[in-house]
């Protein structure tokens, strides 16, 4: 992490508590905003000098060895709470990318950053992107 300059590299994952290469097998810089780069911010307090890893189960004391207690536990939770309808913690990808695209962030730099193609940054939200720019864009007939 280089906070000094808001990135994050991406350069491993975990899944299934196996470590592997990042999505689409390339080591990836993302630029945090000021919310995300707050949060990890806020996370130093708690976790820089044990292990290095950033984000910690809060009552264990380690590391995440897969998102089910992160799912279960929190995530849920918290949906329940606000009274929202079940979804994944994966479909957050969804809601970055939507969020990006929504305030005018390049479709290209949006597949940078989650390890996508543009492709499927096109064939996903291909749909919402024309909707949108035809309502941005639209101009009184002649």
């Amino acid at each position: 992490m280089d906070l000094l300059n808001s990135y994050v590299r991406v350069a491993k994952r975990k899944v299934a508590g196996e470590e592997d290469a990042p999505k689409g097998n390339k080591q990836r810089d993302i630029k945090l905003p000021p919310r995300a780069l707050a949060a990890v911010e806020g996370q130093r307090a708690f976790t820089q000098l044990l292990d290095g890893k950033v984000f910690h189960h809060p009552e264990l004391h380690a590391e995440y060895h897969d998102t089910r207690p992160l799912s279960e536990v929190y995530w849920e939770t918290t949906l329940k709470r606000l009274g929202l309808r079940r979804r994944t913690l994966y479909a957050t990808r969804h809601t970055c990318a939507t969020l990006a695209l929504m305030a005018g962030v390049h479709p290209h730099k949006i597949a940078r950053q989650l390890g996508n193609s543009p492709r499927m940054i096109f064939e996903t939200y291909g749909k919402w992107l024309e909707e949108d720019y035809d309502e941005q864009t639209a101009r009184p007939q002649i």
